[in-house]
C-alpha cells in the first residue's frame, strides 16, 4: 500500500513536472544526437560486463549511472548498481537506504540492486592479509622460538597491514565489484547481467585503475619475502639445530594460499578492467571549460592505459526552451535545499556566503578578482576579512561544487589584502591550472604582483603526485640500503650459506612497487611541502628567500580530503615502524658478522620526514593557525554529504568557520520577469555552446559519441526522476 501511495504521488510530481519543463523534455530527446543503446548491450557470450562512469565531480556521475541501471534494468537484464566513492551519494540519488557493503533490491524494481561498498569491510579484509605473517603465527607454522623471529622485525611489518593506510578500502572494494560478477544462480546463469560502477571523481577513478597493479605487486612482494623468510629460518635452523627439522606445510601452504588468491584476483581484474567486449568507460562531464579541460585530460589517460571508452555524455545542457519558469522551479528548491544548511550552519556558528551562478566563466586572476568580491566579501570582524585569515586554509567539499574556484579566489583576496599567498593543488585530478589560466608545474609560480606598493604576490602551485611518490621511495629506500652496508659482510657470508639479504628484501617491499603506492601517499607527502613553504619559504633566482604569509590548499572531494587529514598519522607511524624493521633487521646481521653505524645522512632524511609529518599533523589541528572552509551547492544530495563532511570535521577537531554555497540562483533572474530571465540563460547558453565545441572534437578525436542531457528544473531523486533522464537518452 506504501509503496503504491508513493508510486501514485511520483507520478502526479512528474506530470507536473512536464508541465513546468513545457515540453523540453520531448524537444530535447528528439535534439539528441547520439544513444547509449548500441553502447549497453555487449554480447551474450561474454557473460557479465561492466560500466565504469567517471568524470569531474559534481558533473552528475551518480544520477547519469542510476538511470543507466535503471534502463538495462527495464530492459530484463539483471543490473547492480555500485558507488567506489568514499563520499556516497548513492542512496540520496536513489532515496534508499542502502545499507553499507550490502547488496541491496531497489523494491520497486524487478531487476535492480544497489551496493554502497563498505569501508570498513574492505578494511578488515585487507587485514587478514597480515594473518599468518606475525611472529607469533611463523613461530608456530615453522616450529622455531618466537625469539628468532621478532629479530626479524616481522611483528613490525605485519603492523604496516593490521593498521593500513586510509585509501586502501579501495582497492580491495574493487575486487568485491569482481566476485559478483563471478556469481550464479541455481541454473548457472550469471547472477548479475550487467554490473554499473558509480566511481569517485576523475584523479582518484584514474588511480582506482591503477589498482590492481599495485596490489598485485605488494601480494607478489608479501609472497616473496614470506618464502625467503622462511627459507632463512630452515637455513638457520640447519646451521645451529634446535627446533623440530620440518615445519607445518599445512599451515605455511594455508599463509601463501591467501595470498596467491588475492594476486590470482589481482590479476583477473586487471586483465577484464582491460578488455573490451567486457568493460566500457563512460567519461560524464558538463558545458564548462573547466569540466571540459579535466575531461579531455580523462579521455587522453584512459586511452593510453587502453581502456575501453564507451562515450562521453554532457549533462546540464540549458535548452532553448528554458525561460523564467525553469529559473523560478530551481530557486524554489534551491530555497529547501537552503534551509537544511542554515539548520547546520546555526548550529554550528557558521557564517554562510550564498554565491549567484554567474552567466559567465570565471578564469584567470582578473576573473577569479570578481568572484573574490561574490565568495569572500571583506567585511570586518568575520571569516571573510583577511585580517583574520588564518595561516592555511583548506577548502573542501563534494565534487563539482566550484572548490577550485573558491580556493583561488581566496588567495587573490589575500595577496590584494598585501600578503605573500600561495594556491596549492593537492587534487591529482588538478583543475587549478585551468582557474588560473596558466601552466603550472611542481613548482610555486608567480601569477600577480600588487602594483600599489603593498607586498601582495599571488603563487600557484599543482603538486606532480610522481615527483611526490618518488621522493617518498628515496627517503625510506636510502634509510634502508644505506644502514644494510653494517651488513655487508654479514650479507656475503649469509649468501655462501644460503640466506638472503633481509635488509634488500625489506627495501624493496617497503620502497618498491608496494607500500610506497599506497592511494593517497603522494598527496600527503606533497603536504610536507607545504609545511617547507610556511617555514622556510622558497629560494628565489636572485639568492633571496621569499617566505609565503598565507598558503591555500585545493584538495580533492570530500571522501579524499578526509583520507588526506589522516594519512600524517598513519605515515608517522609508518616512520617508526620501518625504522625498528631496519634496526631489527640489522641486529640478525649482527649475530653474524659485526655492524656498524648507520649513515646519518640517509637516518636524517627519514626524521625530517617524520618530523615534518608530526608539524603537519599539529598544524591541522591547530585553530589560530588553520581553518577548514566547506564549499557545496544548494541540492539535496550535495546538502547531504555537506552535514556529514561538518559532523566528520567536528570530530577530528579541525577548525571550520564558514561555508561557501555556490550556483544560487538570484531572486532577480527568478522573478524579474521573462525579458531578464532569457537575456541570463542566453549568456549561460553561449557559454555552453562553445564548451559543447570543445566536447565534440574530444568525443570525436576519441572515435565516441557525445551525449546531451537537458538542464532540469528541478533536483532529480527516486527511480521516478531518475527515469527522465533514461528517457533524455533515449536508451
Amino acid at each position: 500500500m506504501y509503496i503504491t501511495v508513493i508510486f501514485i504521488l511520483s507520478l502526479f510530481l512528474l506530470q507536473c513536472k512536464s508541465l513546468v519543463w513545457r515540453g523540453s523534455r520531448r524537444n530535447a530527446r528528439t535534439k539528441l544526437d547520439a544513444s547509449l543503446a548500441s553502447l549497453l548491450n555487449p554480447p551474450t557470450s561474454v557473460g557479465t560486463s561492466f560500466m565504469f562512469v567517471g568524470g569531474k565531480g559534481g558533473v552528475g556521475k551518480t544520477s547519469s549511472s542510476s538511470a543507466i541501471a535503471l534502463s538495462l534494468s527495464d530492459k530484463g537484464l539483471r543490473t547492480l548498481l555500485v558507488s567506489t566513492d568514499p563520499a556516497h551519494s548513492l542512496g540520496d540519488a536513489l532515496a534508499t537506504d542502502l545499507p553499507s557493503g550490502q547488496v541491496t533490491p531497489i523494491v520497486t524494481e524487478s531487476n535492480l540492486w544497489a551496493l554502497e561498498l563498505s569501508v570498513d569491510d574492505a578494511m578488515d579484509e585487507f587485514r587478514s592479509l597480515a594473518k599468518g605473517l606475525d611472529a607469533e603465527s611463523l613461530s608456530a607454522a615453522l616450529g622455531v622460538p618466537r625469539e628468532i623471529i621478532d629479530n626479524f622485525g616481522l611483528d613490525d611489518l605485519t603492523s604496516l597491514f593490521t593498521n593500513p593506510p586510509p585509501g586502501i578500502d579501495e582497492i580491495v572494494a574493487l575486487t568485491k565489484i569482481f566476485k559478483y560478477a563471478r556469481e550464479t544462480d541455481v541454473g548457472g546463469r550469471p547472477r548479475f547481467d550487467k554490473i554499473i560502477v558509480d566511481t569517485a571523481p576523475t584523479g582518484h577513478t584514474l588511480r582506482l585503475l591503477q589498482l590492481p597493479t599495485f596490489l598485485g605487486n605488494l601480494t607478489s612482494q608479501l609472497i616473496r619475502f614470506r618464502s625467503k623468510i622462511q627459507g632463512v629460518i630452515s637455513s638457520f635452523k640447519s646451521m645451529f639445530g634446535g627446533a623440530e627439522e620440518n615445519p607445518s606445510d599445512e599451515r605455511i601452504g594455508g599463509i601463501l594460499g591467501r595470498l596467491e588468491e588475492l594476486q590470482e584476483n589481482m590479476n583477473t581484474l586487471k586483465t577484464t578492467l582491460y578488455d573490451e567486449e567486457k568493460t566500457q568507460f563512460l567519461v560524464v562531464t558538463i558545458a564548462t571549460s573547466l569540466a571540459v579541460a579535466e575531461s579531455e585530460r580523462l579521455v587522453k589517460s584512459l586511452q593510453e592505459s587502453g581502456v575501453n571508452i564507451a562515450g562521453v555524455l554532457c549533462n546540464q545542457v540549458v535548452s532553448d526552451e528554458a525561460g523564467s519558469k525553469f529559473l523560478a522551479s530551481r530557486r524554489a528548491g534551491q530555497q529547501a535545499s537552503m534551509s537544511v544548511l542554515k539548520g547546520a550552519a546555526l548550529a554550528d556558528s557558521l557564517e554562510i556566503t550564498e554565491v549567484p551562478y554567474v552567466d559567465s566563466e570565471v578564469t584567470g586572476v582578473y576573473g577569479l578578482r570578481f568572484f573574490a568580491d561574490l565568495a569572500h566579501p571583506p567585511k570586518a570582524r568575520t571569516a571573510t576579512n583577511p585580517i583574520d585569515s588564518r595561516k592555511l586554509t583548506i577548502f573542501g567539499g563534494k565534487g563539482g561544487v566550484g572548490k577550485t574556484t573558491t580556493a583561488a579566489s581566496w588567495g587573490v583576496r589575500l595577496s590584494d589584502s598585501g600578503m605573500k599567498t600561495l594556491v596549492v593543488s593537492t587534487d591529482p585530478a588538478h583543475s587549478l591550472g585551468d582557474a588560473v589560466g596558466a601552466k603550472l608545474n611542481g613548482k610555486p609560480t608567480l601569477l600577480d604582483r600588487a602594483t600599489d606598493g603593498g607586498g601582495g604576490e599571488f603563487w600557484a602551485l599543482e603538486i606532480d603526485p610522481k615527483v611526490a611518490i618518488d621522493e617518498f621511495r628515496c627517503i625510506i629506500k636510502d634509510s634502508l640500503d644505506d644502514s644494510s652496508k653494517a651488513d655487508e659482510g654479514a650479507g656475503s657470508f649469509g649468501a655462501s650459506v644460503g640466506l638472503p639479504n633481509l635488509k634488500a628484501e625489506l627495501s624493496e617491499m617497503l620502497s618498491g612497487d608496494g607500500l610506497a603506492d599506497t592511494p593517497g601517499i603522494d598527496e600527503v607527502v606533497a603536504l610536507t611541502k607545504v609545511i617547507s613553504y610556511l617555514e622556510d619559504g622558497i629560494q628565489l633566482p636572485d639568492g633571496q628567500t621569499l617566505r609565503f604569509d598565507r598558503v591555500v590548499l585545493d584538495t580533492a572531494p570530500t571522501g579524499h580530503t578526509l583520507r588526506m587529514l589522516n594519512l600524517p598519522e598513519f605515515l608517522i607511524k609508518f616512520v617508526k615502524k620501518v625504522k625498528k624493521i631496519r634496526d631489527k633487521a640489522g641486529a640478525f646481521g649482527g649475530m653474524i658478522s659485526s655492524a656498524t653505524e648507520n649513515d646519518s645522512g640517509a637516518d636524517d632524511k627519514l626524521s625530517k620526514f617524520e618530523k615534518r609529518m608530526e608539524e603537519l599533523q599539529g598544524l591541522l589541528h591547530e585553530p589560530m593557525s588553520t581553518e577548514f572552509c566547506v564549499v557545496t551547492i544548494p541540492t539535496e544530495v550535495a546538502v547531504s554529504e555537506t552535514t556529514r563532511l561538518l559532523d566528520k570535521l567536528e570530530r577530528e577537531g579541525i577548525l571550520v568557520r564558514r561555508l561557501v554555497v555556490n550556483q544560487m540562483v538570484t531572486e532577480l533572474h527568478a522573478e524579474g520577469g521573462e525579458a531578464e530571465a532569457n537575456a541570463y540563460l542566453d549568456r549561460l547558453r553561449e557559454g555552453q555552446r562553445r564548451s559543447l565545441q570543445e566536447l565534440g572534437r574530444v568525443a570525436a578525436n576519441a572515435g565516441v559519441e557525445l551525449l546531451k542531457v537537458p538542464y532540469y528544473d528541478m533536483e532529480l531523486r527516486t527511480v521516478y526522476g531518475l527515469r527522465m533522464i533514461s528517457s533524455a537518452l533515449s536508451i
